[in-house]
């Protein structure tokens, strides 16, 4: 048996990304219906990784285990009950070829272990193989009589193109497909490069008619070509060429080749896309994305080659990674090329979370489909306008503001699950805005000064910043930040105290505006506070009215009240004193005394008389009214003696 080495790993490469798999230890994952799943081994060298070998496939109830010659193993949970018909599960393992064997769940079963497992599937060298007899009794009988460097076990009547198992119904051991008498199967010394390309608008539909057609660094000298699968997805054999690899995908016919995340219904590519990658080691596999976006990649790189995609010229690896790491790093995807994209309807995308790598990736592309549908439902079209507005120089690549609103947009067209509704774009408009949101209002905080006592808790600015983004406001610290709130989602700016022109004559503030990428600008602000007259009325009038005589009358004028003010003033009596025995005009000042008055009643009289101003502001004078006495008593006639 072989034994793990330190530089022995494993990974498990799934569309949604990659786990790292422990060698010589058992390890379990749940099988998801539709997945496509790829086990991979680091090459000895450390030059890439390879389909790993020596490898066992078996059905253990409804799970898939697969192991391996130096103990490790990985169990796919469920792998016959989630992964039928319709909803395969297509498990690559290493082959006689260099692109592998796939394994469905309606694979054909082979030969029954003791354990009651039943064998579908074995590859490896023959040593490797038998070293894991013991642990798999019932697995020799398939095995024996093994010769030569690889070899392959596949059930009799599968529709390999391989090795087979035996000649008949019931033999045992391995021959040369179309060969006789037990000859040994020996592998081939040959170098087999290849390119497994994966295809995502939306999840890539079952009937798609896309191709791809691969190229030398020229674009131009054909290397080989292939079809698309079900799942999107092909791996090219591209023999021992190394070097740039350009990738074209190719549209057949009107089919619908993908479920559109904006229309949710099936849609025709209508364009051909382009993706670039370089084998720089023999029997390597160079795995990309190909899509809108390492198509933008492409074109870039045409352009600064001064070619372009239907004339190209030859590109470097320098050249093709720095167009695929500029793109990557403007439109916020960690690797346009390797990074699995999670499309926002394919089941698996859940924001709820936050957005993982590949549901960006998904995101992206949504927003691209969006795009589509706001404009003319074609996708070179959307290609063009976000080309035209991406610029690379001197290191330095950026997208414009209008190519980023078609994207921002595009992005609110689809139906993404869990998005929060006042979010909608998905986190595109956090991924590709780069523009800061743009003041629409003033510099003051209103048309004219707020008067001073006017009160507290007034709204005294509203804040407007255009952003093709939700806007959030805030104040900055410093100024007079501390005497007012604002509101973040409306940008309403309150006063918080009641202004007065005595303590403050003026306040500044600064908004700041930030859009959902985190870009933000500020205005600097002033509210200028009006002086308001505070002075009351002086009176003029005397604090003592002109006596009267007792009854002289009612209803009489006792006294004109008289105060001077920069504005209006009206006059009225306070209620105090003898105010009830007398009225007020309130626009001459003069008082009535409204009875007849009395001496012996009442000998004087006091009242208070209010000046207010127009603006409220008063004062008060108290006025005291003397009653004469009048000589009531009649003569007294007096007898006289004649």
């Amino acid at each position: 048996m072989n034994k793990p080495t330190a530089k022995t790993q494993y990974k498990l490469s799934t569309r949604k990304g990659e786990v790292i798999l422990q060698a010589g230890q058992d390890q379990v994952h749940k099988a998801v219906p539709g997945e496509s799943y790829r086990i991979l081994k680091r090459r000895e060298d450390d030059a890439g990784d390879e389909l790993a070998g020596d490898v066992v496939a078996q059905r253990s109830g409804a799970d898939l285990q697969l192991d391996y010659a130096d103990g490790t193993r990985l169990t796919l949970l469920d792998y016959f009950t989630e992964c039928k018909p319709g909803a395969d599960c297509a498990v690559t393992l290493a082959g006689d070829t260099p692109q592998g064997w796939q394994l469905t769940a309606s694979s054909k079963e082979g030969a029954g272990l003791v354990d009651g497992n039943a064998v579908l599937y074995a590859h490896g060298s023959p040593e490797a193989l038998a070293g894991m007899v013991p642990t798999h009794p019932g697995l020799e009988q398939p095995l024996a009589g093994l010769k030569g460097d690889l070899v392959t076990y596949v059930p009799q009547d599968s529709a390999s193109v391989g090795w087979l198992a035996g000649v008949g119904a019931g033999s045992a051991g391995l021959l040369a497909a179309g060969g006789g008498g037990g000859s040994a199967a020996v592998a081939t010394a040959s170098v087999h490069n290849l390119v497994t390309l994966s295809f995502v608008g939306g999840p890539a539909l079952k009937d798609n008619d896309l191709s791809v057609n691969l190229y030398q660094s020229d674009g131009k000298t054909l290397l080989a070509t292939g079809k698309l699968g079900a799942d999107g997805m092909v791996t090219v054999d591209v023999k021992d060429y190394q070097g740039t690899v350009i990738v074209k995908l190719v549209n057949g016919g009107s089919a619908f080749d993908y479920l559109d995340e904006s229309t949710g219904i099936g849609k025709d590519l209508d364009t051909s896309l382009y993706s670039m990658g370089v084998i720089n080691t023999p029997n390597s596999t160079l795995s990309l994305n190909v899509n809108v976006l390492t198509t933008i990649a492409y074109s870039k790189a045409q352009e600064a080659a001064s070619g372009t995609p239907e004339n190209p010229r030859p590109l470097t690896a320098g050249q093709v990674n720095q167009a695929n790491s500029a793109i990557s790093k403007v439109f916020g995807v960690d690797d346009v090329l390797h990074t699995p994209v999670i499309p926002t309807n394919g089941g698996q995308y859940n924001p709820g979370d936050g957005l993982n790598p590949g549901e960006i990736y998904g995101s992206l592309l949504s927003a691209f489909s969006g795009a589509d549908k706001n404009g003319t439902g074609k996708v070179q079209d959307t290609l063009d306008k976000v080309l035209a507005g991406i610029t690379m120089s001197g290191g330095t690549t950026v997208i414009s503001k209008e190519a980023q609103d078609l994207l921002i947009e595009g992005s609110k067209v689809g139906q993404i699950p869990g998005a929060d509704q006042d979010n909608p774009t998905g986190g595109v408009g956090g991924i590709v805005d780069t523009f800061a949101p743009v003041f629409s209002s003033g510099a003051s905080a209103t048309a004219t000064a707020i008067e001073e006592n006017s009160g507290e808790g007034q709204v005294v600015h509203q804040a407007v910043a255009m952003d093709s983004n939700s806007v959030r406001y805030s104040l900055a610290a410093g100024g007079d930040a501390a005497a007012f709130s604002i509101d973040a989602a409306t940008g309403q700016v309150t006063l918080t105290a009641n202004p007065d022109y005595e303590s403050k004559a003026s306040y500044s503030f600064t908004v700041v505006a930030t859009d959902a990428a985190g870009n933000h600008s500020q205005q600097v602000v002033t509210l200028a506070i009006g002086d308001v007259d505070e002075n009351p009325p002086v009176f003029s009038s005397g604090a003592i009215a002109e006596a009267i005589a007792e009854n002289s009358g009612a209803g009489q004028l006792v006294y004109t009240a008289q105060a001077s003010d920069a504005h209006a003033v009206s006059y009225s009596l306070a209620e105090a004193g003898d105010a009830a025995a007398f009225s007020i005009d309130a626009q001459t000042g003069q008082v009535t005394l409204t009875g007849n008055p009395d001496y012996e009643a009442k000998a004087s009289y006091s009242f208070t008389v209010v000046a207010t101003d127009a603006l409220g502001n008063h004062s008060q004078q108290m006025v005291t009214l003397a009653i004469g006495d009048v000589d009531e008593v009649p003569p007294t006639v007096s007898a006289v003696s004649i």
